[in-house]
């Protein structure tokens, strides 16, 4: 029995142990849970990630992905491990990843954003609490505990604000931007 190679232009992704209504396809409500610092995404977004840039073209191209893959989500269209993963420090709670290049004085840089959120699979909802963004960490460790701590934090948020989710949850609607 002959085995036949994948085309090297055929993505396979790994098998995550939890899979995430963001790579299930269907239609999700998306929810940001608001905070002082980021009463939106959009706060979100620019409060924690657009200001890492040192270029703001190159922020506006990451902001675009951002949204985009936001909206991807909202169909169920995310990659499993690569685009959307569990959290196994904080059971309940996945990440969407995020990965750019920022090119300072010429040298590449690398930022990346996590946007950790839990999941109402029943209601196919998604409730954000979570974006971090980290630039050029080398320090394997301390990105760990930022992740981790971030993953805890959006945890707690949503377990603490869904009682009164109608004042404390912003529905992000994915045309408010015309991002595909």
């Amino acid at each position: 029995m002959s085995v036949m190679p994948l085309p090297s232009d055929v993505h396979v992704a790994p098998r995550p142990v939890k899979r995430s209504i963001c790579s299930v396809p269907g239609q999700n409500r998306f929810f940001w849970v608001k905070s002082s610092n980021a009463p939106t995404l959009f706060d979100a977004f620019t409060t924690y990630v657009w200001e890492r840039f040192t270029d703001d073209y190159q922020a506006s191209m990451a902001e675009a992905e951002f949204y985009a893959r936001i909206q991807r989500a909202m169909r169920g269209q995310l990659v499993p491990v690569e685009q959307v993963k569990p959290m196994h420090e904080a059971p309940g709670v996945f990440e969407i990843r995020w990965n750019w290049h920022d090119y300072a004085s010429g040298k590449k840089q690398y930022i990346g954003a996590r946007l950790f959120h839990m999941e109402k699979v029943m209601e196919r909802w998604i409730i954000a609490a979570y974006l971090m963004c980290k630039k050029s960490d080398t320090d394997d460790l301390s990105t760990y505990f930022k992740q981790t701590g971030g993953a805890k934090s959006a945890k707690h948020a949503v377990e603490e604000s869904e009682p009164d989710r109608a004042n404390a949850w912003e529905e992000y609607r994915s045309d408010e931007f015309t991002l595909s």
